[in-house]
């Protein structure tokens, strides 16, 4: 198996091409035709590396969250429908989708991921709106893919009728399955005025608010991203914290990880585990370290690229 930490240089050069398309050439003519064929390049590094792409995605830091969360929930989205069997071309537009989905709220995002207060009422009603808002403007910019407009104007919508800015109770299923990676993505990431969710108790979350027939779109993400998702940190058995490098697959979720610290929180070359076995089993998501452990592990799978 390829390292999971050579996947980083591509992402994170995919990660620079979308934040220059939307911080500064929204609304410049080749932006659309650049959006697709970003698209494109996405789909195809999926389709090479799905491990590593969830892996990179979710090393992403926060710096720019408007951008990072865009590309995140496409990535998963994508993943989502290729192992829904959606063809190329649906899966073309849900990842366009997922790029431009909050193209009317990019300078919103980054307020509210700044300030430690929970969304004010104005801040909500601009929440609400921002599907529409955006559908439009991808309209006036020429985007003629009605898939790609209708999934972004859905991304919100629920089958319940609760969802916005319609209230519609049957969104498209690839908005529907944006939706569910929008929401996952934005449960792990934290805020000032909220701390993150590790990945397995945000899964858990989303189960309890979709009873029914919805907990199937959740059964299928997690198995597109695993409930300890490539490139997120779990505990194992014997005390080291490791980076996990698979999808585990089926109940018993056995991915292979790197461990990175050993029990006593040292540091160590990366080393494969096999999660299958007792004593590198994962005892969970890895939660607040000692000793600033937390914000090493970064470094580490960033050293170990350029290894």
């Amino acid at each position: 198996m390829a390292s999971p930490f050579r996947a980083l240089a591509p992402w994170n050069d995919v990660r620079a091409q979308l934040a220059l398309l939307l911080h500064e050439r929204l609304g410049r003519p080749a932006f659309l035709s650049d959006i697709d064929d970003l698209s494109a390049r996405i789909d195809r590094l999926i389709a090479d590396d799905p491990d590593g792409a969830i892996f990179a995605v979710m090393q992403f830091d926060q710096n720019d969250y408007g951008v990072n969360h865009s590309l995140q929930a496409a990535v998963i989205c994508a993943e989502y429908g290729r192992i829904s069997g959606w063809s190329e071309a649906e899966r073309h537009s849900a990842i366009g989708a997922g790029l431009t989905m909050n193209v009317a709220m990019l300078d919103l995002q980054h307020e509210m991921y700044r300030q430690r207060e929970a969304p004010s009422a104005a801040q909500r009603d601009a929440i609400r709106s921002h599907p529409q808002c955006g559908h439009d403007l991808l309209e006036r910019l020429g985007l003629r893919d009605r898939l790609w407009l209708q999934i972004v104007i859905e991304h919100h919508e629920s089958a319940d009728g609760q969802g916005y800015p319609t209230g519609t109770g049957e969104p498209l299923t690839f908005a529907a399955a944006l939706g569910l990676a929008d929401r996952y993505s934005a449960k792990i990431t934290r805020r000032l005025y909220r701390a993150a969710l590790a990945p397995d108790a945000a899964i858990r979350e989303l189960y309890q608010m979709n009873p029914g027939e919805a907990r199937a779109n959740i059964d299928r993400m997690v198995e597109a991203v695993g409930l300890w998702p490539p490139g997120t940190y779990v505990e194992l058995a014997n005390g080291e914290t490791a980076v996990v490098a698979t999808r585990g697959h089926g109940i018993e979720q056995q991915p292979l990880v790197y461990a990175l610290l050993n029990a006593q929180l040292a540091e160590m070359t990366p080393t494969a585990r096999d999660t299958s076995q007792p004593a590198f089993r994962i005892r969970g998501s890895a939660g607040p370290i000692s000793m600033g452990a937390t914000a090493r592990l970064p470094r580490l799978v960033a050293a170990a690229a350029q290894a």
